[in-house]
């Protein structure tokens, strides 16, 4: 760790203009916006080197409000920083290596994953219980490989159960949400957290192999939108081609999600068209296809406030 004060972070934003419904991203612009300093101690990111590899080091980090959030899996810890580098507050429990100027908000994590900053500097936090609180599986060996690390296994043994902790900005926790909400049973997979306004949440994951998207509000289960509830999926070409669920996104007023979903022929199972769907949670109004794409390059991206949706297109020189 002594030559960690050599290494900083340093997080791009990238700037594009747009002039038409249709555009391509050409000569990215990247702009600077912090400089998080990697070291030992709550004040930096605790880097830590394995082979020569720098771990311990998310690789999505979210910005939101000028704050930078970065979760400490080896402490169990988020640390928020503010543009010019410095710590603004850390949530977790303190250890010895604390400095008295740190503010760190006393809350106890398990094994951290995603992280979702909204308004009114609320935080939503999957929080996976980790297998030090778990019961060991009939017949398992203890290996080095099974142990407790946070970060290293040889093989994928099941879904770490997880729950959402939604923290206020004094970093008390006001909710433990679960998959049918306030303090019911965890999620097994959870592959996105969609935070909107006023305690407006949805969660994108799976149970029993099946993909949900679930708005919850204030905490409480409000509506599910399941995969095999889709219409796509036992209409005429359903049939004909084999479906792939790609994505639901939500839009966070409205009460409906943009879902994405790839067909393929039977018998090779190539790739034919994609579809984009607009679908209601609680089927307020029948499934509407809003667009049918033949190239496979181009996959739903993001959904703005306002409705419009934004497609990204991979071209064969990586524009």
């Amino acid at each position: 760790m002594k030559d960690f004060h050599k290494y900083f972070i340093i997080f791009q934003i990238l700037f594009f203009s747009v002039s038409c419904i249709r555009f391509k991203v050409e000569n990215y612009k990247p702009e600077l916006i912090a400089k998080l300093k990697i070291g030992e101690g709550a004040q930096t990111i605790e880097g830590i080197s394995v082979n020569n590899v720098l771990t311990n080091i998310p690789t999505i980090i979210p910005v939101h409000s000028r704050r930078i959030f970065v979760a400490d899996f080896k402490n169990s810890m988020i640390k928020v920083f503010d543009f010019s580098g410095q710590l603004d507050y850390a949530l977790g429990t303190a250890n010895q290596k604390s400095s008295a100027k740190t503010k760190i908000l006393p809350v106890r994590f398990g094994v951290i994953g995603l992280i979702a900053p909204s308004e009114k500097d609320e935080i939503y936090v999957q929080n996976r219980i980790s297998s030090k609180d778990q019961l060991p599986k009939k017949g398992q060996k203890d290996t080095p490989y099974t142990k407790f690390s946070g970060s290293f296994e040889v093989e994928e043994d099941g879904n770490t159960p997880s729950y959402i902790f939604k923290l206020n900005n004094k970093g008390t926790v006001e909710q433990m949400i679960g998959v049918s909400g306030i303090n019911s049973e965890p999620f097994r997979y959870i592959e996105k957290i969609y935070p909107f306004d006023d305690g407006n949440l949805f969660v994108y994951y799976k149970i029993a192999e099946e993909m949900r998207l679930s708005r919850y509000i204030n905490g409480e289960l409000n509506s599910t939108l399941k995969e095999s509830q889709l219409s796509a999926f036992s209409d005429e070409d359903a049939k004909k081609y084999k479906l792939k669920l790609e994505s639901m996104i939500p839009h966070g007023e409205d009460g409906y999600a943009l879902v994405s979903i790839a067909y393929f022929t039977k018998p090779d199972f190539r790739f034919k068209f994609r579809r984009i769907f607009k679908v209601y949670l609680k089927s307020e109004k029948p499934d509407s296809m809003i667009t049918e794409i033949q190239d496979p390059s181009e996959v739903l991206f993001s959904l703005k406030e306002n409705g419009d949706f934004f497609i990204w297109e991979t071209e064969n020189g990586g524009n």
